[in-house]
């Protein structure tokens, strides 16, 4: 549904007190929120988290976590993603 420029109930709700409009873009407007990681990451393995697509980096962190944890490694690694996207039927190379 969208609200048509020219009904009164909209622009009145704009104005109400204690209405607030949108809020402001953050500063750093473009920047990509903290990644949140719960075991340790080798560097070249956090860099590739910053080329995740924002709405999708909480599932591809976790994910990441979940097979290293389940393949007994101490932290996740750049290798240990490439295994986790090649058990996908993915190529981790090919998407970025």
């Amino acid at each position: 549904m969208t609200k048509p420029a020219h009904s009164s109930f909209w622009q009145e709700e704009a104005g109400a007190p204690g209405k607030k409009g949108p809020e402001p873009a953050a500063e750093g407007h473009g920047e990509a929120p903290p990644i949140t990681f719960t075991m340790k990451w080798d560097d070249d393995a956090r860099e590739l988290m910053k080329k995740v697509p924002e709405g999708i980096v909480e599932m591809a962190v976790s994910n990441a976590e979940d097979f290293a944890r389940q393949k007994g490694y101490a932290r996740v690694s750049k290798k240990s993603i490439d295994e986790l996207m090649e058990s996908l039927g993915m190529n981790l190379d090919d998407m970025l």
